[in-house]
C-alpha cells in the first residue's frame, strides 16, 4: 500500500528561475546546477514551520548559498 504524500518547499526567485530555464535540477531534495552538478542547495519541508522560522530558515539557507564561488 503507498500514501501519497504532498511536500511544501520555499524557494527563492532565483532558484525558481534558474530551474524554470533549466540552469538548475532537483535531484531528491538537492538543488543543483546541470552542467557541472554543483550542489545549489538543499531542500528542507517547511509546511511544519511557523511563518517566522520559515523566513529565518530562508535568509539563513540564502546567506550560505551566496557565498559560494559563482562562475
Amino acid at each position: 500500500m503507498s500514501l501519497p504524500v504532498t511536500v511544501t518547499f520555499m524557494l527563492a526567485d532565483w532558484i525558481v528561475k534558474g530551474l524554470r530555464d533549466e540552469t538548475f535540477e532537483r535531484v531528491g531534495g538537492v538543488i543543483r546546477e546541470v552542467g557541472s552538478k554543483r550542489v545549489i542547495t538543499w531542500l528542507r519541508e517547511v509546511n511544519s514551520l511557523p511563518p517566522q522560522e520559515i523566513f529565518l530558515a530562508t535568509q539563513r539557507i540564502l546567506q550560505v548559498t551566496s557565498t559560494g564561488r559563482r562562475k
